[in-house]
């Protein structure tokens, strides 16, 4: 049995005297790897962050040589250690008595606290990330709140440079401070000399959310005794009228070729998933297993753990015809479209409906202002502008949200549902008819 403590991915390089560099980047989080012949290969998160550049891959420790603060390094050096001895402990005992399984390594993890390390709000974060199974997107969003209350602390500090932020930071919030610090999200952008973009209220809502979910789970775990988060009301989210394609415009942009193989793609994905309803997310996870039968088939990974029921989408011919473009990348592959980035793709969206002429004005919620503005479509379009394609097209047909909601993976009575869906005037018109019988 073999024990590893490793980091994902490459170090960064200095690409002009090519040496690791000796000053950090961002901290990422340290993985643990048992081995123990063919059967037991786990590998999970550890909650222990360290700099890529200061970590001896060899030694698995922090290197004595690196720039790290001595007190860190023997810190986070003891805490593999710590680690490793519990690691190798525990496995020994329990393959002794047969007490091995699937989860044992993540089980073990759950259980172990990082020594001085385990009120450090970054740690929390991995270990919160890690326990919920978060996609790295998700965790991102969660990233990006938290280190909003660290800058928000530091400069309520006077600390420009930015210091270390404990947990307990959590515990002087009160909802006077939440409301300055609410505040704070929204001018920002005015205080950070162009490095940063407005955010909307909507915006600064679900960072709240997010930070209100972590401290949650911060108290269930022992390491918060309390936090106006958790009983802070937060604002209701406002959304305008959702804006969606035509069927005859996602004709159009089928039919339309462009002088980039990329951009010629991205229209097959993007008719593709307009004909399909699915979220981006879930689209970039097909393989040539998710179809059938002319069907495709997924578990949305939102509602992957609250609810995981299969979606089954038929498929029509645009998207039979989207996907038999591909058929040989999907045989070598295994994947049906080769996917760049979603913000490539959302960039892309713009690019294709604009040169398709895609560019009727719409009227839509300004998310800063909360004002009306008139706009043309190609500059609002993103890969979300697909699945309320898709949902408004049937529902013009077939005004059943139930039945709708079986293709999307919508729960029965979503409120969400009613951000996908417009009345469009054709229906009125039918409405309004009503009264002259």
């Amino acid at each position: 049995m073999t024990i590893r403590f490793i980091i994902k991915g490459k170090l960064p390089l200095n690409r002009k005297r090519n040496h690791h560099y000796r000053v950090p980047s961002d901290r990422v989080c340290l993985y643990v790897r048992i081995r123990d012949g063919k059967q037991i290969d786990w590998t999970s998160r550890t909650g222990i962050l360290v700099y890529p550049a200061w970590w001896n891959r060899l030694r698995e420790e922090v290197s004595p040589h690196s720039a790290c603060p001595e007190n860190e390094r023997q810190t986070i050096n003891l805490a593999v250690e710590e680690l490793r001895n519990k690691l190798v402990s525990c496995y020994i005992s329990d393959k002794i008595h047969g007490r091995l399984y699937a989860h044992w390594l993540k089980n073990q993890m759950s259980a172990f606290k990082v020594g001085s390390q385990s009120k450090d709000i970054e740690n929390l974060l991995e270990r919160f990330a890690s326990e919920r199974n978060l996609t790295s997107a998700k965790h991102a969003q969660y990233k990006v709140a938290i280190c909003a209350i660290e800058r928000f602390a530091n400069r309520t500090k006077g600390e420009r440079g930015g210091g270390k932020i404990d947990i307990s930071l959590l515990e002087a919030f009160n909802d006077e401070s939440i409301s300055v610090f609410s505040d704070f999200l929204l001018t920002e952008h005015l205080i950070s000399d162009g490095k940063r973009r407005p955010r909307s209220l909507n915006t600064v809502n679900d960072m709240l959310k997010r930070i209100r979910a972590f401290a949650r789970w911060c108290t269930a775990n022992g390491y918060l005794r309390q936090t106006a988060f958790l009983r802070h009301k937060i604002g209701q989210d406002v959304y305008g009228t959702p804006v969606s394609l035509t069927s005859a415009e996602v004709i159009e942009i089928m039919k339309h070729q462009f002088h980039s193989s990329r951009l010629n793609m991205q229209r097959d994905i993007f008719v593709f998933q307009c004909n399909v309803g699915c979220r981006a997310g879930d689209l970039m996870r097909l393989t040539m297993e998710n179809f059938d039968n002319g069907c495709v088939s997924y578990i949305p990974s939102k509602s992957l753990k609250t609810n995981p029921r299969t979606i089954i989408v038929p498929l029509n011919s645009l998207a039979k015809t989207a996907l038999d473009r591909h058929r040989e990348q999907m045989a070598i592959t295994g994947k049906p479209f080769t996917f760049t980035s979603l913000q490539q793709y959302n960039r892309d969206i713009k690019r294709i409906l604009r040169e398709a002429g895609i560019k009727r004005n719409v009227m839509i919620l300004d998310p800063l202002t909360r004002t009306e503005k008139k706009v043309a479509i190609c500059c609002v379009a993103s890969s979300h502008i697909a699945r309320r394609t898709f949902i408004n097209n049937i529902y013009r047909q077939v005004r059943d949200p139930e039945l709708i909601s079986s293709l999307t993976g919508h729960t029965e009575g979503s409120r969400a549902f009613s951000r996908y869906r417009a009345i469009d005037n054709g229906i009125k018109r039918n409405l309004v008819k009503l009264l002259e019988k």
